[in-house]
């Protein structure tokens, strides 16, 4: 009887009513949603070496180094972070190499919940961002952070992954066909975070990706670089990128706020957030079944309060069942 009536009240499996989804998707004691596909995270998850300089070097002169201090990052952190604090299923194909890079990312992986099932014998590389007080430079030595094989989704169910994320920096190297190519199979909704990488991604690959309509989440700097206007007015670079996608188009412009165009309305939230955690934190609300605005909303809160602490995925799950009550 007790079966019957959770069932009644939840209405027929095949359809997703409110009262179905927040019943599996938050359940605080657990911390896990039953009913969700996965997410599929194709990202890497490696350290960043964030070195305050004296001054920013001119080409190959030396710099004096005031501060370095080491931090996780890469698109598969940033997703997968807030999918582990959401206790949202999910894939993620991001290696683990060998060496102090490799050993650093993969503590850090451990301590947000993350998980890193393919393991490499080869080393792993990092980024290296100095700041200077009136400029920054990012720089990337890589390793095997970047590598991917099909293979990596060989016990992997098509049908279960309800979207993929692709981050820029897995499209710059030897596997960016074979990365376009399970993207295409898949034919699920895609997410792309170019994480400052557009500019050294092949056009081709480029085109191929945008064939597939994905949902762009990108730094107002790159956002003006890649849709090639370098006019302060951010709809016009907004309509830009969405004629190259046909899908809902998000800047971060830092301290300006968040922009959000979907090919007909457009609004602009305050906010001055980092975008990897901005990404996280609106695919985790969209994929959840929250409107755009709030969906903004959230990645914005969850984004301010970045670094997480795991103890705080209950707050961030009631967060977004307040929100899926209220639309």
């Amino acid at each position: 009887m007790l079966v019957s009536a959770v069932q009644f009240c939840l209405g027929p499996p095949d359809q997703p009513t409110v009262i179905r989804r927040l019943f599996f998707m938050f359940i605080p004691s657990f911390g896990i949603i039953l009913h969700m596909k996965e997410i599929l995270i194709i990202g890497s998850v490696h350290t960043e070496i964030r070195a305050r300089v004296k001054e920013l070097p001119k080409g190959n002169e030396e710099f004096e180094m005031v501060q370095t201090e080491y931090t996780p990052s890469g698109t598969g952190f940033y997703t997968a972070a807030a999918c582990s604090l959401m206790g949202f299923p999910y894939k993620a194909c991001a290696v683990r190499g060998q060496g102090i890079y490799g050993e650093y990312a993969s503590q850090m992986a451990e301590q947000y919940g993350i998980r890193l099932e393919q393991v490499s014998d080869e080393l792993q590389g990092c980024t290296y961002y100095m700041y200077d007080g009136t400029g920054s430079v990012r720089f990337s030595v890589p390793g095997c952070e970047y590598d991917f094989d099909r293979t990596f989704l060989a016990e992997t169910d098509g049908d279960e992954i309800s979207a993929a994320v692709i981050g820029g920096e897995m499209l710059c190297g030897d596997d960016a066909e074979e990365i376009i190519e399970v993207l295409q199979e898949l034919e699920k909704p895609v997410y792309y975070v170019p994480a400052g990488c557009s500019g050294e991604t092949e056009p081709y690959i480029l085109q191929a990706l945008f064939d597939l309509s994905p949902v762009m989440i990108i730094s107002g700097e790159e956002a003006s670089a890649l849709a090639e206007t370098m006019e302060p007015d951010i709809r016009e670079t907004a309509e830009a990128l969405y004629a190259l996608t046909q899908n809902t188009v998000i800047v971060n412009l830092e301290d300006k706020g968040i922009y959000c165009y979907d090919g007909e309305e457009s609004f602009l939230a305050e906010a001055d957030v980092q975008t990897g955690h901005c990404a996280g934190g609106y695919i985790c609300a969209v994929n959840a079944g929250v409107d755009q605005k709030n969906s903004i909303a959230f990645a914005r809160e969850y984004a301010q309060a970045a670094p997480h602490d795991l103890q705080e995925g209950e707050h961030f799950r009631r967060r977004l069942a307040g929100m899926i009550l209220h639309r």
